[in-house]
């Protein structure tokens, strides 16, 4: 699902909620509404504080995976990137290499 549709299909999801919300407090009294009110809110922050902490240990997981997998140069530099003149730079500073240039 594409970020666009994902966007549309929550603003509708999100007005029809807002719709049946009104549609449910429609005739009953201030004071049963603002309970009503009261007691939505702390559900909906609920949810949202457990959804919040569950994506953040996903997002926590993720990054430990992803630094796993990389792997340790074993001469002790960092590799940095590759420019589009095919240009080396390691994290050590010691070497900088272009691309059919292999002496250190």
């Amino acid at each position: 699902m594409s970020n666009r549709t994902l966007l549309v299909v929550s603003g509708v999801v999100a007005l029809v909620a807002a719709g049946a919300w009104s549609w449910f407090l429609a005739g009953r009294s201030l004071s049963d509404m603002d309970s009503w009110s009261s007691v939505l809110s702390a559900v909906v922050a609920l949810v949202a504080g457990i959804l919040s902490i569950g994506l953040a240990a996903a997002g926590i997981r993720s990054a430990r995976r992803e630094t796993a997998a990389t792997p340790a140069r074993r001469d002790g530099g960092v590799h940095i990137g590759r420019d589009l003149n095919g240009a080396v730079v390691t994290g050590d500073h010691n070497e900088v290499r272009t691309r059919g240039d292999h002496q250190r």
